[in-house]
Order: C-alpha cells, then structure tokens, then sequence
C-alpha cells in the first residue's frame, strides 16, 4: 500500500489489491481531511446449491466480488460491518496505525500526507 496522487493532485491510498482510501476534498476544509472514501471490491459470501442431476444438491460456498463504496471518517471508526468485510483487517490495522497518531482533533491536516506517505514508504521497506 501507498501514497498516491490523482491528475487533480488528491492523495489517496492504494492497496495491494487494487482498493483505494482517497481523502475527500468535496468535505475537507482549507487545512484538514474529514473523510475518506473506499473504493474496492467486496469479499462477500454466499451460499448456493449445485446439483450434478441426481439426488440432492450440494451446498458450496462463493465469493461475491463486486463493487463497494462507503465514506468513513478519517478516524477510520465508524465503519459498516458490511463493508469491513470488503477490506483486508491487516491493511486497515496499518492504515489506523499509520493516520491515528498524525490526527487533529479527528481530523487528518493536510500538510502531514508526506509523512503519511514516509510511513507508507517505510512500511514497505521493512517488507
């Protein structure tokens, strides 16, 4: 995962499988982010029955993979059940890990998304 600029210059954070995290400019203010929104693809899991012609179907279990979006706060609390299923509990552990000591009141400055992206940066070395 790591630190990303859209061609408007909006930072967001892009996993390893694709998802994004992209600070919300549409609900910041001049100095900080209140929100990020999450794009990916759902982990969901269904149950389904098979049947081969005869006798009684099969149970098996699918994953549902289809697109997901929701806006959290940058405090990264308050997220739906549901759509924590949709990202991996490692990264979102990093990413709390990695925001939670750089907030103010809650909110996310933005002149701290360099050193977001250093701890993104460092993170991966150690890797």
């Amino acid at each position: 995962m790591n630190i990303c600029y859209s061609p408007r210059g909006v930072p967001y954070i892009f996993f390893d499988d694709g998802a994004i995290f992209i600070f919300s400019e549409e609900t910041s203010t001049k100095t900080h982010y209140k929100y990020l929104v999450y794009s990916g693809l759902s982990n969901s899991t269904l149950t389904t029955t098979v049947s081969a012609g005869k006798g009684k179907g099969k149970q098996i279990k699918i994953i549902a993979r289809e697109p997901v979006k929701f806006i959290v706060p940058v405090t990264l609390k308050g997220i739906p059940r549901e759509a924590k299923k949709s990202i991996d509990e490692d990264d979102l552990e990093i990413i709390t890990d990695s925001i939670t000591p750089l907030l103010e009141n809650g909110l996310f400055p933005k002149s701290k998304i360099k050193e977001l992206e250093k701890v993104f940066s460092d993170l991966e070395a150690v890797e």
